[in-house]
């Protein structure tokens, strides 16, 4: 195999275990099923991970 093709799948392989993981965040910050998440349509993926991360940020205390 060249090293274009192991570098694109260890690229491949790294994108798909954030994506996995950003799943698993989601779900547990949501409390839903990680099989909830993946059924979203991805405007509605980013939607809920945005906010979730708008709340994330208002219940962190300033450290100012």
């Amino acid at each position: 195999m060249e090293e274009d093709e192991l570098a694109a799948e260890e690229l491949a392989a790294r994108q798909t275990e954030a994506f996995e993981q950003r799943v698993f965040d989601l779900a547990y910050f949501w409390k839903i099923s990680p099989a909830e998440v993946m059924a979203l349509s991805l405007t509605d993926f980013n939607r809920y991970e945005r906010n979730a991360l708008r709340i994330a940020e208002q219940q962190t205390p300033d450290d100012g």
